[in-house]
């Protein structure tokens, strides 16, 4: 990772802040990281003019007031993020919770289940 720890590479940090918000979605904090990442790239201007309620921004019914005040990319970009997000909440209300540990579809199902063990973990419970 080019000289860089493993959780130092950006890539990385974008997953961490990605699971972050997934498991956390109406935190600020998990929000902005996410907003920042590279899924979705949204500007500096645009997540000061949504401060500091970015949580709700993304998960609201209605599109926020201040997204009028954003550049045409910002715009477009946190409508198709507000689509996606309302879109996955709908599809995680309507998925049975006993089977999302078995579903293999999805980061969340993934991170919330213990699927990303080292090898070394696995083979002492093996």
């Amino acid at each position: 990772y080019k000289g860089l720890g493993f959780f130092d590479a950006d890539e990385v940090k974008d997953v961490i802040a990605l699971i972050h918000y997934l498991a956390e979605p109406d935190t600020d904090r998990h929000a902005a990281a996410f907003l920042r990442s590279r899924f979705v790239r949204l500007s500096d201007p645009a997540l000061k003019a949504l401060a500091p309620r970015l949580a709700r921004a993304l998960r609201s019914p209605e599109p926020p007031a201040e997204m009028a005040a954003l550049s045409d990319e910002d715009r477009t970009v946190l409508a198709m993020t507000r689509r996606s997000v309302a879109d996955s909440s709908r599809r995680s209300r309507r998925r049975d919770p006993s089977r999302s540990c078995r579903s293999s579809s999805g980061l969340h199902a993934a991170a919330g289940c213990g699927v990303w063990q080292s090898s070394r973990t696995k083979a002492r419970y093996a």
